[in-house]
């Protein structure tokens, strides 16, 4: 049995809310989707995202891999259709089969799995700052409120480079806790925040109602969503399901790689200098809170942006010159 409880809430700072949220309870599937691109855009992405992974939900033979890129593509389709370049949306998507839990996503949007009083995070972030973390140049403890932190390595509806969606599959436990959410909740409360919240109310209708007070009392600079499952219930069967730990090294040596993968976007970067880097403009996708899709850097652009500077040095010696024969002229 599968008890649930959502919300989704626009935030302290806009009318608007980009997010959108989304079940099909026949088809063991629940979605956040957390639109980009500002205002009549983001909520354009996220609502064209929702409306095709319930178009196709009911299908067990498309994996949640298949299900993101069809959400990628209906939401790139309707930004040309629509002339919006710089729409997207981030996705993360549970499906619960049984006793089998399937999670796939694409951008910041998370996953996160309460099993034997611990917290794990499900999903791996396809962010800037998670490269960083990952290449150690950003520590862990430097990580929230990061100044980074929203510069998203892909999304849906961004075709350069074309979204690499992840997938995770693991095991249910009875009571096993399920949360979705959009960074609207994790930029505003931090991991063990969360895990206090859970552990102290364990109702997923009080979870969600005491995430969402914690984080409206707080600044509440973004859209916020969250889903919360429960699972019980469950039929016995002969093998028992991992234990935190366990759960915890299956998650790393599947995401790995992830972290091999986008690892080379990292590697475009002057690492030492990371915090002045700033986002290339094309393509940009803005959200409200300033977050950014970062492509990876080309030798093309790089060899124009060489370019652009000797020519702006060229100009520069023109004018010094142009001035001292002036100056010469009238004295």
């Amino acid at each position: 049995m599968i008890e649930f409880t959502a919300t989704t809430h626009p935030g302290n700072r806009y009318q608007h809310n980009e997010d959108a949220i989304g079940w099909s309870e026949e088809a063991g599937l629940w979605f956040v989707a957390d639109g980009m691109g500002g205002h009549a855009r983001g909520d354009i992405a996220s609502a064209t995202a929702k409306k095709a992974l319930l178009s196709a939900a009911i299908d067990p033979a498309r994996s949640l891999t298949d299900l993101v890129l069809l959400a990628h593509e209906a939401v790139l389709l309707e930004g040309i259709e629509r002339d919006l370049p710089n729409m997207g949306s981030t996705l993360v998507v549970a499906r619960v089969a049984h006793d089998q839990l399937s999670v796939g996503w694409c951008g910041d949007s998370r996953a996160y799995l309460w099993r034997e009083g611990q917290l794990l995070r499900v999903t791996r972030d396809h962010s800037l700052l998670e490269q960083l973390l990952e290449s150690g140049v950003v520590a862990p403890e430097e990580a929230f409120g990061h100044p980074r932190r929203n510069v998203l390595i892909q999304a849906l509806g961004i075709n350069d480079p074309r979204p690499e969606p992840g997938e995770v599959t693991l095991t249910l436990n009875n009571d096993d806790l399920l949360l979705l959410c959009s960074d609207g909740l994790h930029d505003e409360l931090q991991d063990g925040t969360i895990a206090d919240v859970v552990q102290a109310l364990s109702d997923p209708k009080a979870i969600v109602a005491e995430l969402e007070r914690r984080v409206l009392r707080g600044d509440a600079r973004d859209n916020l969503s969250i889903i919360c499952l429960r699972v019980s219930d469950l039929e016995p069967r002969s093998v028992d399901a991992l234990n935190a730990a366990q759960v915890r090294d299956q998650l790393r040596a599947s995401q790995s790689s992830l972290i091999t993968t986008r690892r080379r976007v990292v590697d475009t970067l002057e690492l030492p200098v990371v915090p002045d880097v700033v986002p290339r403009e094309v393509p940009n996708v803005q959200a409200p809170t300033g977050r950014a899709f970062e492509p990876e850097s080309t030798s093309e652009n790089s060899e124009s942006a060489d370019n652009t500077s000797n020519t702006d040095l060229w100009l520069a010696l023109v004018g010094v010159g142009l001035l001292v024969g002036l100056v010469l002229l009238f004295t």
